[in-house]
């Protein structure tokens, strides 16, 4: 079971890590009485980040995916198939947990499908986790040489 309370600070439901609320990282209110209680889907409506949100993430994380670190629009292979990867908006603690606007990452569509709805502690721990689900999917480089062909073919 995950520990969550309402935010001293913003109001909105959050995790509890370390004695701290997630998002704003105050000082979490413990209570003598713990009790469980059920919380499916978040506290509020889905937002992407604004768009000045957008361009100071994308700048921060040099126009690449927070997971795998790859550019946005560069490709993959797998299965015989290039795929290019497109940008997709993730929060790093998924929705339902939080809606702290810190939380959003730009991370591209393969790595933000294989994260999904986990909750991982640090952003290493995710990216070690998105590295070796992806290689054991089989994405990987762009070949230089297509495979079955020879480099005196092209």
């Amino acid at each position: 079971m995950l520990e969550r309370q309402i935010c001293p600070k913003c109001g909105e439901w959050c995790l509890i890590k370390q004695g701290k609320t997630a998002c704003c990282d105050e000082i979490a209110e413990t209570t003598a009485k713990r009790r469980a209680q059920r919380m499916s889907g978040g506290s509020g409506v889905r937002h992407i980040p604004t768009k000045d949100e957008r361009n100071r993430i994308l700048w921060k994380q040099k126009q690449s995916c927070f997971y795998c670190g790859r550019y946005f629009g560069s490709a993959v292979f797998r299965n015989g198939n290039i795929i290019l990867l497109r940008l997709e908006w993730d929060h790093f603690v998924p929705f339902s947990f939080t809606l702290a606007r810190q939380n959003f990452v730009a991370a591209c569509h393969i790595c933000n499908r294989i994260k999904a709805s986990m909750v991982f502690e640090t952003p290493e721990e995710a990216r070690q986790y998105v590295s070796k689900t992806r290689e054991a999917k089989g994405y990987s480089e762009v070949p230089k040489v297509w495979p079955g062909v020879s480099e005196e073919e092209e």
